[in-house]
């Protein structure tokens, strides 16, 4: 049994690193976020900016109609009020968890700055006050502007869904100005699928976190860990399109176009990425090449998001069940190379593993703090 500074340390050494390098190009800027998440002293933190940064990166994916349509052609006469009413629900839930990170006293401060500049008479003097806001220095102020253009978007749909249809150049165009606002911001830029965020992002099983831990070759457990922190965010967006009797929200259309997607990008880094990672014929690259096949063939046997009409929850349901499905099969076929003693029921279903897990996540929360 490894000391608990091991454990530490291999949780400083290698996931934050390798979460690091998967977002090098903003480094800075996200390690300064890191440090301000920390600072805040609101419960539920890391959740709630686990479900708002879901959601943003669900309203990139959304737009993308290959998400929903698949390889089909969507008719060119169908009315997207819906798709309209699916992506504004997803922008006020995310406006609304925004608000949740500002602290009171900065929220006060932030407000009042901006009743200023939407006061003065002077276009130069408000020009000025825009400007520095516009440079986003601090996570805070991203966020703030951010929301800000968010809830502007989220007045213009609330308009538009009053006419009397929406054609499909008018979804694209909302999506092409969503985008838009949701890449400029310096500091909460939605991550790509296999970029990673350390506030977060978790393999949610202590077995496989210790049978990353004991592999001594760097490349290889860096090859399994992709996949698996990929694997592990699905699964926790999932959760997000409850079973019965929970009612459904008109979100969950963004959310499970999200899972689609990244589900994709997870088969192209297993089939592709990974034997890149570690070259040869080695276990990680047939294991990868194993659960990309899975999820391929699980994939195709779910029509496309959109590709039928949706009239019945009950096929959402089997849309989100047959995700799981795939991401758990993902899981367990990496998890049986990593170590073939590792079952699938012990992974998901051991309420021993279940009780070792959370204590484990609870160190992995108490390291982050500590850092």
């Amino acid at each position: 049994m490894a000391a608990p500074g091991e454990k530490r340390s291999f949780a400083q050494d290698f996931f934050f690193e390798l979460m690091r390098d998967s977002q090098r190009v903003r480094a800075v800027y996200l390690a300064e976020r890191e440090r301000w998440i920390r600072s805040l002293e609101i419960s539920g933190r890391e959740e709630i900016l686990f479900e708002m940064e879901m959601l943003l990166r669900g309203l990139d994916r959304f737009f993308n109609l290959r998400n929903l349509f698949g390889d089909l052609q969507p008719p060119q006469d169908r009315d997207w009020k819906e798709e309209l009413k699916a992506a504004r629900d997803a922008l006020h839930r995310g406006v609304h968890l925004s608000r949740k990170l500002i602290e009171q006293r900065q929220e006060q401060a932030l407000l009042f700055r901006n009743f200023v500049e939407g006061s003065l008479a002077d276009d130069r003097a408000r020009a000025r006050l825009g400007a520095e806001m516009r440079e986003q220095r601090t996570p805070e102020e991203s966020l703030f502007l951010l929301r800000t253009g968010l809830v502007a978007h989220q007045g213009i749909l609330d308009h538009l869904l009053r006419l009397d249809g929406a054609p499909q150049s008018l979804f694209l165009d909302v999506g092409r100005a969503l985008q838009h606002e949701l890449f400029v911001s310096r500091y909460f830029c939605p991550p790509a699928a296999l970029e990673f965020r350390a506030e977060y992002d978790r393999i949610g099983s202590v077995l496989l976190l210790e049978g990353l831990r004991l592999l001594d070759d760097e490349k290889k457990r860096r090859a399994f860990a992709l996949g698996l922190l990929a694997s592990f965010r699905a699964l926790r967006s999932l959760r997000y399109v409850p079973s019965p009797p929970a009612a459904h929200t008109r979100r969950v259309l963004v959310i499970l176009a999200l899972v689609r997607s990244e589900l994709h990008a997870l088969v192209g880094y297993l089939e592709s990425d990974l034997p890149r990672l570690y070259p040869g014929a080695g276990a990680p690259v047939a294991a990868g090449k194993a659960a990309a096949q899975k999820i391929r063939e699980v994939l195709a046997s779910v029509p496309p998001l959109l590709a039928q009409p949706l009239t019945d929850r009950a096929q959402l349901d089997f849309q989100r069940d047959k995700l799981v499905e795939a991401t758990k099969e993902c899981v367990g076929i990496l998890a049986n190379a990593l170590d073939p003693a590792m079952g699938h029921y012990a992974l998901f279903e051991d309420d021993a593993a279940r009780t070792d897990q959370s204590e484990r996540l609870r160190k992995d929360l108490w390291i982050f703090r500590e850092m």
